[in-house]
């Protein structure tokens, strides 16, 4: 894990990428946090979801503000959910179908049911003080609660793309991939991180893995960020 780490930072020098997600998070975080960034964090984070990231620029068209969906909305008399699966479909999204029927749900959810004031709760979870792996899963767990369709892993991604996860981890098959590789064994299936306990525990064990390294001062969200920049390099760390 060492050795990758300083051959990755060394990478992201040599590519004038940064990977120091602690300050760039924070810099994130402190644009604001409108319906607007949530509606489009949240849109893009279900969309993304298994999708190889060399696809994500098919994506530049989504309704990305909640003006844009109302407007899909009226447009189909209500059935946002069809105009969606249309959309995914000419996109060749994965899962597109199963997809739109989670964002049309979460709109519901945030539009119609009025539970704005309880995902926006949430993220404050995390606006109101130092970052710490235990803040960010409580705003994780809530949001979890709140949307059908977003899981442990969709949770992290969404509060990553605000910039509010620093100690957290959105984990994965890619993730995964990179501890094996690091030699750990005894790692859960993908399936078997559905279980809150269970992706907990990695998490846990990221975190505690990163503190271990301290003379390095990495966080789980840089190993996250040298790991994908990894991927295309090294094939055994990909979907």
């Amino acid at each position: 894990c060492r050795a990758f780490i300083l051959q990755a930072r060394a990478s992201a020098q040599a590519e004038g990428s940064a990977a120091d997600c602690a300050g760039r998070g924070r810099g994130n975080a402190a644009a604001p946090l409108d319906r607007g960034r949530l509606w489009s964090a949240l849109v893009c984070t279900i969309l993304t979801t298994q999708q190889p990231t060399t696809e994500l620029s098919l994506f530049p068209s989504l309704p990305q503000s909640p003006e844009i969906t109302r407007s899909w909305v009226a447009a189909q008399g209500g059935r946002l959910e069809e105009r969606l699966a249309l959309f995914c479909r000419s996109r060749g999204v994965r899962y597109g179908t199963q997809k739109a029927r989670f964002i049309a749900g979460a709109w519901t959810t945030l539009e119609t049911a009025g539970a704005w004031p309880i995902l926006e709760a949430a993220i404050s979870i995390l606006l109101a003080g130092e970052p710490s792996l235990l803040r960010e899963r409580a705003a994780a767990n809530a949001i979890e609660g709140l949307l059908d369709g977003i899981g442990a892993k969709q949770a992290r991604a969404f509060l990553r793309s605000l910039g509010l996860l620093t100690h957290g981890s959105v984990i994965d098959t890619r993730l995964l991939n990179a501890l094996a590789s690091f030699g750990i064994q005894a790692l859960p299936t993908p399936a078997a991180l559905e279980r809150r306990a269970v992706y907990q525990r990695v998490e846990d064990f990221i975190e505690s893995l990163c503190r271990s390294l301290s003379d390095l001062n990495i966080l789980p969200c840089e190993l996250d960020a040298l790991v994908t920049q990894a991927m295309p390099h090294n094939p055994s760390l990909s979907f």
